[in-house]
This record gives structure tokens, C-alpha cells and sequence, in this order.
């Protein structure tokens, strides 16, 4: 039966971060890996990704969403262990050293906040904590594109698409 020489460890980390979890199993014959979310099998496709055999599970730009119980299922014709981990996703501000903003037929350099306006007696100057970045969706699923300012007054946040504001409604909020 498969017995596992790596188990997930449980992970904490901020809105926007890397969630990374490794699960290595043995037996005879050697067991497929599955990974499952709160019950739920996950699959390998947008944020999330599994390594050939399964021995580790990716999400990237993690949400809140994303935060449960992970469990890796080791199985081969003989029987079946699983062992578990959960992942915490908490509100905060996750600061890569660096973001591109990638579109398929440019690379951009993450937006930029013009501060030379801003003095030190006004506030903080605006800037961007968590950079939107490019989402692959079906058509017609629903998405949800981060972004996170931070600065004193409070930023605004203006979104476009081709040039053109976002205007709320049914489609968008």
C-alpha cells in the first residue's frame, strides 16, 4: 500500500502570494497522486498547477478564496493513505520584488504613479500593493482582477479596457 515519505506542511501566507504544497508517496505499484480542496478534486488549470505525478500543488496569486483544507490522495491497486494541510490566505499585502504586467503581444512594466506632486505634510503618496496581472477564463465564467492601493488620502482606483473606464453594472462591480 503507498505510504508517504513528504507531507504537506500547513502554509499561511498573504493575498497575492505563492501557496506551494508537496506530497511524495511510495508503494508498489507506484500510487497516483490526486489533490483535493475542502472534498472537492482540484484540477490542474488557471492559478493552480500540479507537477507531473502530482508531488506538488501551486497556486499562484493566491485569494482568500483559495484558503481550506488540502488533502493528497496517494492510491495504487493494493489501497490508499491521505494526509492533509490546510492553507490560509489572509488579507494583507503581499510585495513581490518585482511585477510585470504580461498582455500576449506586450510586456509592460507594472503601472506607475506619478509622486512628485506629493509632499510629506499631504499624506503618503499613492502607490500599487498587489498589481492586477493577466487572467486566462472561458468565456462567459466570472473573474475577479486584484488590485490594491495603498497611500494617504485613500487612492482611487480607476479601471479601463481599451481606453474606455469600466462603468458599473450588472457585468462589472
Amino acid at each position: 500500500a503507498p505510504s508517504f515519505t513528504t507531507h504537506p506542511d500547513n502554509l499561511t501566507l498573504k493575498t497575492g502570494g505563492l501557496a506551494e504544497l508537496r506530497c511524495v508517496a511510495d508503494g508498489s505499484p507506484p500510487p497516483a497522486i490526486t489533490w483535493y480542496k475542502d472534498g472537492q478534486p482540484l484540477t490542474a488549470g488557471g492559478r493552480v498547477t500540479i507537477a507531473p505525478g502530482g508531488y506538488q500543488m501551486r497556486v499562484q496569486h493566491a485569494k482568500e478564496s483559495d484558503s481550506g483544507l488540502y488533502v493528497c490522495r496517494a492510491q495504487n491497486s493494493v489501497g490508499f493513505k491521505e494526509t492533509s494541510a490546510y492553507i490560509t490566505i489572509t488579507a494583507g499585502y503581499f510585495s513581490p520584488a518585482r511585477v510585470d504586467i504580461v498582455s500576449p503581444t506586450t510586456r509592460s512594466p507594472p503601472p506607475r504613479v506619478d509622486t512628485s506632486q506629493f509632499s510629506s505634510r499631504e499624506g503618503r503618496a499613492p502607490k500599487i500593493i498587489i498589481a492586477p496581472y493577466d487572467i486566462e477564463a472561458p468565456k462567459g465564467s466570472t473573474i475577479e482582477i486584484p488590485c490594491k492601493t495603498d497611500g494617504e488620502p485613500k487612492p482611487t482606483i480607476v479601471w479601463t479596457k481599451d481606453g474606455l473606464s469600466v462603468v458599473v453594472s450588472k457585468r462589472h462591480r
